[in-house]
């Protein structure tokens, strides 16, 4: 592996230009990564993951709660990430590395939290007020008939809304790609971060277009894999749970490859403590 920068918090980041084959080098470095502790790896995002589930049953509060987790997840991994290239093996106590390491940017990061709550909000009203809660109903009632399916798929304001749900999902990632390790490492305030994410990712678009349509190709290719793998065990109602070892794996991946997104986009000034 080239040499990557390892990140303090409070460092000044300098933001550098990329070119397209960068952004094959931040997956590839992500599974070299996750091959040193893959089961370590997994455990710490499957932890995250079920600790956000856990929070979104608890009664009013819960969906709130999850909501402002993820940018913290994002932060998780990234911390876990950095340490392996620091000799160090992934361990839950990673959870806390942000509270431990600068206790100063917890409120900031609590901020973020909040934003992205607040936009996530928003976000997913606006389909909802586009289809009239069509898309809500149908969730909530499933129809096993596909021509019943296809019907109401074609209601009015029921397909623009998916297609809108699509489409504001992909816009709140690119919001906010960068702005945790942003607001933690380069110890910037949620407008900047907002900001400077989203110069990141359009000064380097063709490294991120490559990026993204990579993990696509890597999850199409998963999806299929597995499909023909199980198409004669027929495991039926066990299929998610046969499913949820190799797409915890898949995002597990991609959390690590996004922190070598992030360091090769916001270099820190002082290089020196570069490792290999």
């Amino acid at each position: 592996m080239s040499q990557i920068p390892l990140l303090s918090p409070g460092q000044p980041l300098h933001l550098q230009t990329l070119s397209a084959l960068e952004g094959v080098l931040w997956i590839q470095r992500g599974f070299y990564l996750f091959k040193q502790y893959p089961y370590r790896f997994t455990g710490l995002f499957c932890a995250g993951a079920l600790i956000m589930m856990i929070a979104s049953l608890i009664p009013f509060v819960g969906i709130v709660l999850a909501n402002m987790a993820y940018p913290w997840l994002i932060l998780v991994m990234m911390h876990a990430s950095q340490n392996v290239l620091r000799g160090q093996p992934p361990s839950l106590a990673v959870m806390a590395e942000p509270l431990r390491w600068a206790p100063s940017r917890v409120r900031p990061l609590l901020i973020a939290s909040m934003v992205y709550l607040l936009t996530v909000l928003l976000l997913t009203t606006l389909p909802d007020w586009l289809d009239g809660g069509a898309w809500a109903e149908l969730m909530q009632s499933p129809s096993d008939n596909t021509e019943d399916m296809e019907k109401k798929l074609l209601e009015k304001g029921l397909l623009e809304g998916l297609l809108l749900r699509l489409g504001l999902s992909n816009l709140l990632m690119i919001l906010f790609w960068h702005v945790p390790p942003l607001v933690y490492w380069g110890e910037q305030h949620v407008g900047r971060a907002l900001v400077f994410n989203l110069l990141a990712l359009w000064r380097n678009k063709l490294a991120f277009l490559v990026f993204v349509a990579v993990w696509v190709c890597i999850g199409l290719a998963l999806a299929l894999g597995i499909g023909l793998l199980f198409a004669s065990l027929n495991p039926g109602p066990l299929l998610p749970v046969v499913l949820m070892p190799f797409f915890s794996m898949y995002f597990t991946v991609y959390s690590i490859a996004n922190y070598f997104s992030f360091a090769g986009c916001f270099r820190p000034h002082d290089t020196s403590n570069a490792t290999a």
